[in-house]
């Protein structure tokens, strides 16, 4: 008799093992299936962050934008313009440094126009420096260095915005100056 007791104690054991291992495997499968959907979620979520704080930098890729566009479409939301065509400089001169040493040093003065009906970011401005004798310096400004404000970003539509820098070149050795924006 004790023999049968401790054959069916067996029984019961083996079966109860075999419904828990099976158990294991189904609880280790879901927690599996939840770990891969949470780290698709949180990667997603990277990517959107990433793109939050760097949508002025990617808008001014023209294969980024293009996908922006798109994705901006299907969500309803709009993106800065970065549109060089819509840019003018104009009023560019050059006079004796009023700032600095008049006699060392020259004001370059001119105006980034946006001719845009939107707001537009502000570009970068590659500066050349033409003199008697050829190319006398070339400088490459980003927004931050020829604004005011640094934090300022975009342009308001149809507006003129005037800068000013004070370059190391005599007035009397410019000719000519050449400003080109880019992005």
């Amino acid at each position: 008799m004790n023999d049968e007791r401790l054959e069916k104690m067996r029984k019961c054991i083996l079966i109860n093992a075999s419904s828990t291992e099976q158990n294991t495997q189904k609880k280790s499968f879901i927690s599996a299936f939840l770990w891969f959907i949470g780290c698709i979620l949180l990667t997603a979520l990277l990517v959107v962050q990433y793109t939050i704080f760097n949508i002025n930098k990617l808008v001014k890729q023209p294969n980024a934008q293009k996908k922006l566009a798109i994705v901006c479409k299907i969500l309803s939301c709009s993106l800065p313009s970065a549109e060089l065509d819509n840019l003018y400089i104009d009023n560019v001169q050059h006079r004796r440094s009023k700032i600095g040493n008049s006699d060392k040093e020259t004001d370059i003065i001119a105006s980034v126009n946006n001719l845009s009906d939107s707001r537009q970011l502000y570009p970068n401005l590659k500066i050349m420096i033409h003199g008697v004798n050829g190319l006398s310096a070339e400088l490459v400004l980003r927004p931050k260095d020829y604004l005011l404000l640094e934090k300022q970003t975009e342009m308001a539509s149809s507006s003129e915005n005037f800068f000013m820098l004070t370059i190391p070149i005599n007035d009397d050795e410019i000719s000519n100056i050449d400003i080109t924006p880019f992005y």
